[in-house]
């Protein structure tokens, strides 16, 4: 009888699996899915435009849509196949929320949207003039660059919410360097309005939607760099190092930059500076000399550090005394006095008191005991220097 059962059990189990195998692939069940990261499409933003308004760019804007239908349908249907809209036609400046519309295939039902609903922000629209800015795509042979471009037009309007607009940069156009063949190749370029980070931003519209480039490839070739500075940095803080280039890698016509072997800047002014910072060289290159694209920030490096400071002592009777009136004596009833000298290295290196002379300026005070401030002369350049106490006091007597 136990045999019989363990028979019957393996019939069962083959039965139910060529059940399961007609009806996957005989009767073709009915299932459930969830199709993530379809992108939410937006209708009638002319209507805005129209009434002097605009859509904030919302993001990438993406929804989960539930769907049903036969096993063979349903796993047919991706993103691509589902079209979700939300319709701006009669709202207005501010905060709106806007119901989701869906349209699935004609095989498939439609369970459920997840959200529903998007808040979306509309302000004033704006327009705003932006310069292009070219960007190389693909690489190149050693020693050749992207050159000599030259843009039909150099800036483009565009117009768009009002901060939306704000956040655009420049205007990007891009050029593939495997398209330019020959000198002066001519390239159409598609425009797109772009932030800081080169990300591009979207619901916005351009006064122009392409623009026509000539480039040229051309050879580079890293030559001497004669760079000087003038001026002095500001004397609230003192010079650490400067970090002058002699090297630069420059580009043009191989007939042309074989012959260079030397391009000289113009005197680099560091006049005032008080923080660290690399002041760009003004470059006098050759006709048809460009600088190549890794030295087109090159600049002298200015490092700033804070003055140095020195502590020096001082007694009473090393402070002089100037314009006591005549029949008077004064004694500085003070026995030290500190001071705190700022000055750059070199100044204070080997600084003593005997350098500075530290005085009271006694004009116009009768006999008595009087508080007087300690004021200094020195000949060395010294940027600040105060004393501590900063009075001191005096007592003045007829002789």
């Amino acid at each position: 009888m136990f045999k019989n059962n363990k028979i019957n059990m393996v019939l069962s189990i083959i039965i139910a699996i060529f059940l399961w195998i007609y009806v996957v692939g005989q009767i073709n069940p009915e299932t459930t899915k969830k199709v993530a990261g379809v992108t939410v499409n937006f209708l009638n933003e002319e209507l805005l435009a129209n009434e002097g308004l605009a859509l904030v760019d919302p993001g990438d804007l993406a929804v989960t849509v539930s769907i049903k239908g036969t096993r063979a349908a349903v796993k047919k249907v991706n993103a691509e196949d589902i079209t979700v809209t939300a319709d701006l036609s009669g709202f207005g400046k501010g905060k709106n929320t806007l119901a989701l519309q869906v349209e699935v295939p004609n095989d498939i039902q439609l369970m459920k949207v997840d959200p529903e609903n998007i808040t979306v922000v509309v302000e004033d629209s704006v327009t705003v003039e932006k310069k292009i800015q070219v960007v190389t795509e693909g690489t190149l042979k050693e020693g050749s660059e992207v050159g000599n471009l030259k843009l039909s037009t150099e800036t483009v309007e565009v117009t768009g919410a009002k901060s939306s607009v704000a956040k655009v940069d420049h205007v990007k156009a891009t050029v593939k360097t495997e398209d330019i063949r020959q000198e002066n190749t001519k390239l159409p370029s598609r425009l797109v309005a772009v932030d800081k980070e080169g990300k591009e931003i979207h619901h916005l519209s351009l006064s122009k939607g392409t623009v026509n480039i000539t480039a040229s490839l051309l050879a580079t070739k890293m030559v001497s760099l004669n760079a000087t500075t003038t001026g002095e940095v500001s004397s609230t803080v003192q010079l650490e190092s400067l970090e002058v280039p002699d090297k630069i890698t420059i580009k043009g016509p191989e007939n042309l930059i074989k012959t260079i072997e030397k391009i000289t800047a113009k005197p680099t002014d560091i006049s005032g500076i008080k923080e660290t910072t690399t002041v760009p060289l003004s470059l006098e290159l050759p006709e048809g000399i460009e600088l190549a694209e890794k030295n087109k920030n090159i600049g002298v490096k200015v490092v700033i550090k804070d003055l140095a400071t020195a502590t020096l002592e001082f007694t009473g009777d090393t402070i002089a005394t100037k314009n006591l009136a005549a029949g008077q004596t004064a004694k500085i009833n003070t026995a030290k006095i500190g001071a705190q000298v700022k000055g750059k290295d070199s100044v204070l290196a080997g600084l003593t008191a005997a350098d500075i002379q530290a005085y009271v300026d006694l004009s116009g005070l009768a006999a008595g005991t009087h508080s007087v401030k300690v004021l200094a002369s020195y000949s060395k350049a010294i940027s600040n220097i105060g004393f501590t106490p900063e009075v001191v006091e005096v007592i003045i007597s007829e002789e």
